[in-house]
């Protein structure tokens, strides 16, 4: 077969499907900020949730405040324990307090979604 040929068949068979199975990543929410995490990561497919959960206005989650107004510039970029660290926030809005009452308790206000610790915090 010629080189050409063989590059054209590798190309089909094996790299499209690989651009269609990356066409929504797996995102984590990652314990990295948590020294000894209790808890397993939280796979999160962002795109599908979204979707799914009709979400078009991106600063629900990826908020900004300004002198303790919410303001509507987005976060995005920013990871979620920059704002959220348990420095910052010792008894108050920490990475888990923040993750558990925006993800936590808008799927208990909409009946939908996971709610209980291991249906997001599944081991693998």
């Amino acid at each position: 077969m010629k080189p050409r040929a063989l590059i054209t068949v590798f190309f089909v068979f094996l790299m499209i499907p690989v651009c269609f199975l990356n066409a929504e990543t797996l995102e984590t929410l990652t314990n990295r900020a948590f020294p000894k995490p209790r808890m397993p990561e939280v796979p999160f497919l962002h795109d599908r949730h979204n979707e799914n959960a009709r979400i078009d206005d991106c600063t629900l989650c990826h908020h900004t405040y300004e002198n303790g107004v919410r303001s509507d510039e987005s976060s995005e970029g920013t990871a979620c324990a920059e704002c959220h660290r348990p420095a910052l926030h010792p008894r108050g809005f920490n990475l888990a307090a923040a993750y558990h009452a925006r993800c936590r308790n808008c799927h208990l206000e909409q009946k939908n979604g996971p709610v209980a610790c291991g249906e997001c915090h599944r081991r693998r």
